[in-house]
């Protein structure tokens, strides 16, 4: 094999046969596109070996690193299917675009855009949002991005698994499409998804505070049918529940986190965000269980605490200082408790002082700078059934006390 197509087409080859092949063979396929002549190898060579790479699931620096520097010199120019081919496997692959490449990249990006088919512009948007960093401080991008997604939408050239693939990428580059949203929550019911999908729709629709009955209910009634949902999905449900306010979904979330043990085996950053969303959801009497498990190991390790946890927990606290009864009803902690733990772990001089500010902060927490790389943990392996490149949860929602009275955008 001398040519760079017949390494790439043998490399794709080896890709689709069952069980992993030989190492010998593959090291020898590296070994020669590390040596061969950037000339000899075209975009279409360069996207074969990346995606066979990615369909292996094996990571390999030599390919990688000649992909990216041959288009950051200028030496290749992708089609709009090998944009998103090597988008596709650069995600799958949980690797981020040099950043000698993503100039060139994103120019290319926005000059194919509008040749994307529906599966290629899911691709190049889950890539964007997992692989290329700051891609959405190029406003042009993202404008280029809007307005054709708004198109495929429109001309129903969407599958579910690329709907999916658009909430993970839209999601990460933090501009969220309401258009994806709406569509996915009217047609998610007849797509049969899974536990995965299904708490991204919420986390998602939480996200913009965007609120869709139908779906709320379908996806409660979905997941009470589902036996396994990792910790962190319940966790994120609810959330998301308690953002959209709906009661309903908090209640059984809440009495599954209890019933399945995750209260007793979940880490107390994860507890401090069960607490908030208790409290979002204005489920005050629940509140103690929660905050026993969280106080109890505070006590006796003096656990370190980053400060969205910091925030969430003083919220929660506060909000029992406030309600006495229920504190002295449902909990073994007293106000001169809870101010001395509050000390102890050096959260704030005096609970009872907490100044409106303090508690503004901490109602409007995100909750990104806990749990993301515990996302990143738990969701490392472990790929959608709709589309293997979409992890499992993409991202915890930034959660917001709002007014009981605000205005919520109602999808008919």
């Amino acid at each position: 094999m001398t040519s760079g197509k017949s390494l790439s087409l043998c490399l794709a080859a080896l890709s689709t046969v069952k069980g992993q092949p030989n190492d010998g063979l593959l090291d020898m396929i590296e070994k020669r596109v590390k040596v061969i002549p950037t000339l000899s190898l075209t975009e279409q060579d360069y996207a074969l070996l990346l995606n066979a790479m990615a369909k292996l699931n094996r990571d390999s620096d030599i390919i990688f690193s000649a992909v990216f520097d041959a288009l950051s010199s200028g030496h290749v120019y992708f089609t709009p299917k090998g944009l998103s081919a090597i988008l596709n496997a650069t995600a799958k692959l949980q690797r981020e675009v040099p950043g000698s490449a993503v100039p060139e990249l994103l120019s290319q990006i926005k000059r194919r855009t509008q040749e994307l088919s529906g599966w290629q512009f899911s691709c190049v948007v889950h890539g964007l949002g997992r692989s290329v960093p700051n891609a959405n401080k190029d406003g042009q991008l993202i404008s280029v991005l809007s307005d054709k997604c708004d198109e495929l939408i429109n001309d129903n050239d969407v599958t579910h698994q690329g709907f999916v693939m658009l909430l993970d990428g839209f999601s990460k580059l933090e501009y969220l499409q309401i258009s994806v949203v709406s569509m996915f929550c009217k047609k998610a019911p007849d797509w049969g998804l899974s536990e995965q999908a299904i708490v991204m729709g919420i986390s998602s629709m939480a996200k913009l505070n965007y609120y869709n009955k139908e779906y709320l209910q379908w996806s409660h009634n979905r997941l009470s049918n589902i036996n396994k949902v990792p910790p962190i999905g319940l966790v994120t449900a609810l959330v998301g529940y308690a953002k959209l306010e709906y009661h309903t979904g908090v209640e059984y979330i809440y009495n599954r986190i209890i019933n399945e043990g995750v209260i007793n085996n979940t880490n107390i950053s994860q507890l401090c965000i069960i607490a908030y969303a208790l409290l979002l959801d204005n489920s005050i009497l629940l509140l103690p269980t929660v905050l026993r498990n969280i106080l109890t190991p505070l006590a006796v390790d003096k656990v370190s605490l980053s400060n969205a946890s910091k925030l969430q927990l003083i919220a929660v606290m506060q909000s029992l200082i406030n309600n006495k009864a229920i504190l002295n009803h449902a909990s073994s902690f007293t106000v001169h408790d809870l101010s001395v733990i509050l000390k102890e772990i050096d959260l704030v001089n005096s609970a009872v002082k907490l100044s409106t500010n303090e508690v503004d902060d901490a109602n409007s927490s995100s909750f990104q700078e806990d749990i993301e790389h515990t996302l990143k943990k738990i969701g490392q392996h472990r790929w959608s059934s709709e589309c293997e490149v979409t992890p499992y949860i993409v991202d915890i929602i930034e959660v917001k006390q709002l007014s009981r009275h605000r205005h919520r955008r109602n999808c008919s």
